[in-house]
């Protein structure tokens, strides 16, 4: 950085350009005045002021937009203001921070989780529509309401009362909260640095240890379910339906996966399937089991979802909740599409299958604990191999 004394005129200061670090200019003329340019060329007017025995800058406007000889009368004032005692620009700040604590307090729940979600630009699809009908089953009362305005009180009651009905989706809905409120305390601060949210108020659950434990879903296919599972599957007319669910089943897949795999990613002749952009964002191909080869035949295209919508929605197939509630009253209990994965998972373990081949094939993240997990590389012909066996065990299963 250096500081220069030059005579100020428009055509000199048109003519200054910009250094390797932002450089300092005062006026010949008034000495009050300066110009500093930055490393990309940008040129503004500043006062040079002794404000509390220091010397300081104050920001008067930007050059050309603002001209020499109201730069220079406006250098002049802010030294009179500064030799009566106050400081124009601290009293600016003052202001607008008064303003901003305002501005902060009206704040809506609303709109910070508005802020929230376009600032998580890696989240996708699904998982957004699922935050806004988290926050929605949570706090719907409180969206309109100021964030500031939301207390620990608040958060007790609700999480009680709705915990009643639905432990699972209250602990899913409040740790959305909570996060939105850490977003806050982070994003909305001061000029120095405070944050307008420095408290969250679902802590409390935490602190309080009210929280509910959280229950893991341990369901899967009983064996006497597996032939019972097959030839519903078997009896649909909906033949998109019967592919997806015996996809499925046989690969592991993540049902929203499978649902928006595209024929551009399948390769029957090499006998795999692509999962461009799974939950881990780790891209893989994974083996094509033989069933699913021989029923992907039957319809083999070029573009286009491998399983598409019967209503004609956008995405891939999306109508589940039709055959599953067929499928449920078939095998005689409340099954699910991960139940199926599940399914897949203990097969394989009771097979003694690689723990790793095991964590390929289903694509589930590798434990950034694990130092071996680091030297295990995915390999076509092994994961082909398991892939057969677990197949293999699943007809043996349905034609009990």
């Amino acid at each position: 950085m250096t500081t220069t004394t030059i005579h100020f005129t428009k055509a000199a200061l048109t003519d200054l350009q910009p250094g390797k670090v932002r450089d300092f200019y005062l006026d010949s003329k008034e000495a009050r005045l300066g110009l500093y340019v930055t490393t990309t060329g940008h040129k503004s007017f500043f006062a040079k002021l002794v404000v509390d025995r220091k010397t300081v800058r104050r920001k008067l406007g930007n050059f050309p937009d603002m001209p020499l000889p109201m730069a220079r009368k406006k250098a002049i004032q802010a030294a009179a203001v500064v030799a009566g005692g106050s400081d124009p620009l601290a009293e600016q700040r003052k202001q607008e921070a008064v303003k901003q604590e305002q501005l902060s307090s009206k704040t809506t729940l609303q709109e910070v989780f508005d802020e929230y979600i376009k600032a998580k630009k890696q989240l996708k699809p699904g998982t957004i529509k699922d935050y806004r009908q988290a926050i929605k089953d949570t706090a719907s009362l409180w969206l309109n309401k100021p964030l500031a305005a939301i207390t620990e009180d608040m958060v007790r009651s609700r999480y009680a009362e709705q915990g009643a009905h639905s432990s699972a989706r209250t602990a899913n809905g409040f740790r959305v909260l909570g996060a939105v409120f850490n977003f806050a305390r982070v994003v909305y601060k001061r000029d120095d640095n405070i944050s307008y949210f420095p408290d969250n108020p679902v802590d409390i659950l935490k602190t309080a240890k009210i929280k509910f434990a959280k229950v893991v879903r341990s369901t899967k296919l009983e064996v006497e379910q597996f032939p019972l599972l097959w030839n519903e599957v078997h009896s649909w007319q909906d033949a998109t339906a019967r592919r997806y669910l015996i996809f499925v089943l046989t690969t592991g897949c993540r049902n929203k996966e499978a649902a928006s795999l595209k024929w551009e990613h399948v390769n029957l002749k090499a006998g795999t399937f692509r999962l461009v952009d799974p939950k881990n964002k780790r891209q893989i191909d994974l083996p094509l089991p033989d069933t699913v080869q021989a029923s992907l035949r039957e319809v083999e295209q070029k573009d286009g979802y491998v399983f598409p919508s019967v209503t004609g929605g956008h995405g891939g197939y999306i109508d589940s909740r039709v055959f599953m509630r067929k499928l449920k009253s078939a095998v005689g209990s409340n099954i699910t599409l991960h139940d199926l994965r599940r399914t897949f998972v203990s097969l394989a373990n009771s097979l003694d299958i690689s723990f790793y081949t095991v964590k390929w094939l289903v694509n589930h993240k590798q434990s950034g604990n694990d130092v071996t997990a680091g030297y295990d590389v995915a390999d076509m012909a092994r994961l082909k191999a398991a892939s057969l066996k677990i197949e293999a065990k699943i007809l043996q299963r349905v034609q009990l």
